[in-house]
């Protein structure tokens, strides 16, 4: 409604500025065709004085010529007289002529005088309608670059609020990526979880049968000791029987709460200790994968860089599908100066191609170690954030990285990294 009233209101002042513009165009037409007027009677008059003006000087040269001829007359003629009375009639005629020719300027004068402030009032009038006109117009671009600013505002409260809405919404699809990347992390820990279990509990079932097996058979063995006890009763004489103490039965601790010690050790920072309890787990199941995972991690902590390749790589053979294992062995070969291994890449893009939650971390290595050779990575850090706006780097640590490009010597290459660097630490 408002917008209505204000259009509404903004076509009335023009029309009103048109009609005000179109008043003073008239009156300057009048003023123009009075002007011409004016010149044209002016012309007029002018042309009539100069007539008289003619007829003036005609008439003084005849009235000299007559003066000459009345002189030459008059000293040898009576007529004297005559042509004294004609001179002085002539003479009135001529101070009637000047009276004339004076009464009429002044006329001509009291006429241009009135027509100048005939002119000059209708220019004052017409100065203050045109100043009007300005002022009016004056207010109504006022109004207009208020109206303007107006519109601007709202537009840019809109903008911002959009924004704004898009941020939140930007942010509610990162804390979704980021859900979404926990739960499947919670997924493989479940799994993993499960899959030690189910280990476990076969191990048990396994422990359980030889146990009853053992149990049986010395049962078997019991009775026909006995048996055999019996038969020698009733043919020898008694014998003192010495006791014999049963044997002690040494417990061993399963794979899974072996592994539960080591991590509990590993968290604890008390990495000699994790180590021989992941050796333990190995020479009981060496196909336990996670033993060798998570000792790649201790000895990447211990800046055993070989060791820990080593020990991804058996990890990588056992489980491939661990994406982790991939970034952390890339990761290694990266701040150790060497290249992938082609093999362990075939195998990663194998299982890991369509997973965008591992490729933004081997894709953001693969970043770093063009830096580091000093190639132009602009295009791909592009593709980079344009492909993964949505997914997240996870729980990534940037320390080992960051000491890796702490001991570059190359103050060029050194500045690119930190550069490339706060552009990773920066993702959400």
């Amino acid at each position: 409604m408002e917008k209505e009233e204000n259009k509404k209101n903004d076509a009335l002042k023009k029309e009103l500025l048109e009609r005000q513009i179109h008043d003073v165009v008239n009156e300057f037409e009048s003023l123009k065709n009075l002007n011409l007027e004016y010149i044209q009677t002016n012309e007029r008059l002018n042309t009539e004085i100069n007539n008289l003006k003619e007829l003036n000087e005609q008439q003084v040269i005849l009235n000299d010529t007559m003066i000459d001829k009345n002189k030459e007359i008059f000293k040898g003629s009576k007529r004297n007289i005559i042509w004294g009375v004609s001179i002085l009639s002539l003479i009135a005629i001529l101070l009637s002529f000047q009276f004339i020719d004076k009464r009429i300027n002044e006329k001509i004068k009291k006429q241009m005088t009135v027509s100048i402030e005939q002119i000059n009032s209708q220019l004052d009038s017409n100065q203050k309608s045109l100043a009007l006109t300005q002022k009016i117009q004056a207010d109504i671009i006022n109004k207009e670059n208020t109206l303007e600013k107006i519109e601007k505002l709202q537009i840019e409260q809109l903008k911002n609020s959009k924004n704004e809405f898009q941020e939140t919404l930007n942010n509610f699809k990162v804390n979704t990526v980021r859900t979404n990347d926990a739960i499947s992390e919670i997924k493989d820990d479940y799994a993993l979880a499960l899959s030690n279990f189910q280990t476990l509990l076969t191990q048990k079932e396994t422990e359980i049968r030889q146990l009853k097996k053992e149990f049986s058979d010395e049962l078997s063995k019991i009775s026909k000791l006995n048996q055999e006890k019996m038969v020698k009763t009733e043919v020898q004489p008694k014998k003192t029987v010495k006791k014999v103490a049963p044997k002690k039965i040494i417990k061993t601790k399963s794979v899974y709460s072996l592994l539960q010690d080591a991590f509990k050790y590993q968290k604890l920072q008390q990495y000699s200790l994790a180590i021989k309890t992941y050796k333990k787990v190995l020479s009981i199941d060496p196909k336990k994968d996670i033993a060798y995972y998570n000792l790649g991690i201790i000895y990447g902590n211990q800046k055993k860089y070989t060791q820990a390749i080593n020990a991804y790589k058996k990890s990588l053979t056992l489980n491939p599908k661990r994406n982790l294992t991939f970034t952390n062995i890339f990761e290694l070969l990266l701040i150790t100066n060497q290249e992938f291994e082609e093999s362990i890449l075939k195998k990663y893009k194998t299982f890991h191609k369509n997973k965008k939650i591992s490729l933004i971390k081997y894709e953001m290595l693969d970043i770093f170690k063009d830096v580091k050779i000093q190639k132009n990575v602009d295009k791909k850090l592009h593709d980079w954030k344009k492909n993964y706006v949505q997914t997240s780097l996870g729980n990534w640590s940037f320390k080992m990285l960051k000491t890796w490009i702490s001991e570059e010597k190359d103050m060029t290459t050194k500045g690119n990294l930190n550069i490339v660097l706060k552009t990773f630490e920066n993702h959400k």
